[in-house]
């Protein structure tokens, strides 16, 4: 599968709005429903966002209460990495990598912080590994090596990194394993 290829995924299923997450938090502007909607995997019409459909409610409510404990700490962040840590730090048992990544870029839209690296949960580390050839042991990678190409360059370069691990994500099953 080629960057474009991927890129063109990426861009069919974000046409189905499965961006409006991030969006109900940017828009939000009561910094604790931000926090417990992007805790709770809520957008503003109550949905559950599909990454956590499995997660039962009680572990869900749970981890927010701890999130919202925390907020003085959440709302202090100036990057991405600190907010990641802020809420990887209110992780309880049933919430793993990529519940810890959605509440912080959820977050992170309501603060206008992205990351600056490509986070890599299961599905993008699966994703990147196809895509790069190489085992990653690494909880993120720089953008930089997505690029190994000139055409690839133009391509990943105008993409955030956000962007990009989702490219990867979808993409999972039409790399070459």
């Amino acid at each position: 599968m080629t960057s474009q290829e991927i890129i063109e995924d990426y861009h069919q299923l974000k046409s189905l709005g499965l961006d409006t997450w991030l969006s109900d938090c940017a828009r939000t502007k009561d910094i604790l429903l931000v926090i417990e909607m992007a805790a709770l995997a809520r957008n503003i019409n109550k949905e559950k966002h599909p990454h956590q459909y499995r997660l039962p409610n009680h572990i869900l409510r749970e981890f927010a209460n701890n999130l919202i404990k925390t907020r003085e700490a959440v709302v202090s962040c100036t990057t991405f990495e600190d907010l990641y840590e802020a809420v990887n730090s209110a992780r309880i048992a049933g919430i793993g990598d990529l519940t810890v990544y959605d509440t912080s870029q959820r977050i992170g839209a309501r603060l206008k912080l992205l990351p600056k690296r490509v986070y890599l949960h299961q599905g993008t580390r699966i994703g990147a590994e196809r895509y790069l050839g190489r085992r990653i042991n690494e909880d993120s990678i720089d953008k930089s090596e997505f690029i190994h190409s000139y055409f690839c360059f133009h391509i990943w370069a105008r993409y955030y990194c956000w962007m990009l691990g989702y490219c990867v994500c979808i993409s999972i099953r039409k790399l070459s394993s």
